[in-house]
């Protein structure tokens, strides 16, 4: 049993599905209204004892993992990890699911829980006062505080560069040195690491690195990182803490140590993935379609505490394709650019609207004019509403706002426009979407007095006529996507990898080009032995004239044909597990179980067979008539009339030609 069946075995799938849908009994059924189409009325539905899901209004279906992928738009193979977490399941065959890997996370995992509760103590603390003053000078509520779990990392009073307040109370609880180092919370001077931040650390004052005695051997001291300064958890999606930022207390004129810093990389944390709140904001961006993308942790924070739960922020580093692959799946109507008001914040903007652009988002830029950023726009007391007022005001499209940081506004001269117009192309040459593209040369054109194909030439070029290129998603083999073919592999090609040897037609290697006929056939025989298994020991006999084109209809028969036991809900799990990496083959499938049938299902297999044998005399007696031709064309009429008979009694009549 592999990794999805015995994960699948171990939930149950009306308990997932009801954290997201309000389900009702109805009959034999689970039904509630669809998450995945807008209704009134409930069509969505699990049949009460069964492992799928079907919506007869979208007609969406498939497992546990096809709903929290579909749903919450991530992989299969994220839902596979998330389940299996949840139900303590040791995963086997899924790639970085290495026994001492995995084991390694788990500490890391545990070190940084239990760190969160110690800064959060800290913060509460006479230790904390200056941090909650700093907190309540930015107009941060307790709620908001506590939502977002903000803290204080101490720092010994008279040794600050070899503090170890927070490490000595880790390994005091029991957790190991080499785990508090990996998360990055402490740092070992035996390894080379920093001890010291070379700077004034919450304004703390105490001898210089130079000054300070050796350390004792296997010590490790608390990460500069965080100490003397309030703690900003960074959580995955599903909220567990991966790392911390922090910021320091007083802004001080001249003061060396950055005002904000993050976590260095870790066997967690990877700041080209991660996004700042989204563990918060997954749940309204996915509602509302939409994101804002801002600076920082305070933005963010207060972004949420002013009403626009939407907001999330990339952390230390410039947005990342790998970001803008992860929000094209989350915000299908796109992302706004809500960023600094200084040339640094309109600097990010520009870097960061082509590559959202290139994921196919439809991207706003809104640079604040009076705030300084979008932390103090809500600080001040602005909420959603002025949010909203202000983007529809000054929000400009993400083409629009590249034009005009490239001097299009004041061009005027034909060389100017020119100048603008390459730099904008330059900019946008990874757009691979050709209506995007299409769309961009016309904008550019009409902006700047342009002719279209001289700019679509200039962007060919820019681009080199580089091939497209498409990273891998999280738990997908290299080179495929996350339906399990190679990006851009035509249909023809990824429906026929599974069919059996044998039972492909020749003429009708593309399952789409199937004659009806042929596809109602194939649905009434598998509709049949879905509801009376038994029946493949007719349909898979030597005799069995029964023919599949290549299709995802092919893939179940040989895998009914495979499957054991005559019991119905047994070769349903059966299948359902089978093809748990191939939602195309499971959307059939629920296609089928949830198809109304009038017949028994011997009838419907009779008359289906049937159909397959008229099919096959058919092509026998075509291939008579072909021969007959041959043999009155070689001079051969003995041959000639055996072929004609066989023809005529194939067809069951004599027949004229």
């Amino acid at each position: 049993m592999d990794d999805f069946a015995r994960v699948r075995e171990a939930v149950d799938l009306v308990e997932v599905v009801s954290r997201h849908v309000e389900l009702k009994r109805a009959g034999a059924r689970m039904v509630g209204c669809c998450p995945f189409h807008a209704e009134k009325s409930p069509s969505f539905g699990i049949p009460i004892g069964q492992s799928y899901f079907k919506c007869f209004g979208c007609g969406k279906g498939g497992d546990v993992f096809t709903f929290l992928s579909e749903h919450l738009r991530i992989s299969r193979g994220e839902a596979l990890r998330q389940l299996a977490e949840e139900k303590g399941i040791t995963l086997e065959r899924l790639p970085g699911s290495d026994s001492g890997q995995r084991e390694a996370r788990e500490r890391a995992l545990r070190v940084l829980a239990a760190a969160q509760e110690l800064f959060r103590k800290a913060l509460a603390s006479t230790l904390g006062e200056e941090a909650r003053a700093l907190l309540e000078r930015r107009k941060l509520a307790p709620a908001t505080i506590d939502a977002f779990g903000l803290g204080f990392a101490p720092i010994h009073p008279t040794d600050r560069f070899r503090s170890a307040v927070i490490c000595d109370r880790l390994v005091k609880a029991g957790h190991r040195r080499e785990d508090i180092v990996a998360a990055g919370i402490g740092v070992d001077p035996a390894a080379g690491e920093r001890v010291a931040d070379g700077g004034d650390a919450g304004g703390a004052g105490g001898a210089s690195e130079g000054g300070a005695s050796p350390a004792p051997i296997g010590a490790i001291f608390d990460s500069p990182l965080v100490r003397g300064r309030i703690t900003f958890p960074i959580r995955d999606e599903r909220g567990r803490i991966i790392a911390y930022g922090s910021r320091r207390l007083r802004d001080e004129p001249g003061s060396r140590e950055p005002k904000y810093i993050n976590s260095r990389e870790t066997l967690l944390f990877s700041k080209s993935r991660v996004l700042y709140g989204l563990d918060l904001a997954r749940t309204a961006i996915l509602r509302e379609d939409r994101v804002v993308l801002v600076e920082g942790y305070m933005d963010v924070i207060l972004a949420h505490q002013g009403g626009l739960p939407i907001a999330i922020a990339a952390l230390g580093t410039a947005v990342t394709p790998e970001h803008a692959k992860h929000l094209a799946r989350m915000a299908k109507l796109g992302a706004v650019l809500f960023l600094d008001s200084d040339e640094a914040g309109q600097r990010a903007a520009e870097r960061a609207a082509p590559i959202l652009l290139a994921e196919k988002l439809d991207v706003r830029v809104l640079v604040l004019r009076t705030d300084k950023d979008p932390g103090d726009f809500f600080a001040r007391g602005a909420d959603r509403a002025e949010f909203d007022r202000l983007l529809q005001q000054d929000g400009l499209p993400a083409i629009e706002f590249l034009i005009e940081r490239n001097g299009g506004r004041a061009a005027r001269g034909i060389d100017e426009r020119i100048q603008v117009a390459r730099r904008v192309g330059a900019a946008l040459t990874e757009l691979r979407d050709p209506l995007g593209r299409a769309a961009v040369v016309a904008h550019l054109a009409r902006s700047l007095d342009l002719p279209a194909e001289g700019i679509a030439t200039a962007m060919a070029q820019a681009r080199g006529n580089r091939p497209a290129r498409r990273a891998p998603e999280a738990g997908e083999p290299p080179g495929g996507t996350a339906s399990g073919g190679a990006e851009g592999t035509p249909a023809t090609a990824l429906e026929s990898s599974g069919t059996a040897t044998g039972k492909v037609l020749p003429e009708a290697a593309d399952g789409s080009s199937l004659p009806m006929a042929q596809v109602l056939a194939e649905e009434d025989v598998l509709t049949a032995l879905l509801r009376q298994p038994g029946l493949r020991v007719l349909a898979g006999g030597e005799r069995s004239p029964l023919r599949f084109g290549a299709s995802s209809r092919a893939r179940l028969f040989d895998a009914v044909l495979e499957a054991d036991g005559d019991d119905p809900a047994t070769v349903t799990e059966t299948l359902l597990s089978r093809f748990a990496s191939d939602p195309a083959t499971q959307q059939t499938l629920t296609d089928l179980l949830s198809r109304p049938v009038s017949a028994e299902p011997g009838a419907l297999f009779d008359g289906a067979w049937r159909w397959f044998t008229d099919q096959r005399k058919k092509e026998e007696a075509e291939r008579c008539r072909e021969h007959w031709k041959g043999a009155l064309a070689n001079g051969d009429p003995a041959a000639a009339i055996e072929f004609l008979r066989q023809y005529q009694q194939l067809l069951g009549k004599r027949g004229r030609e």
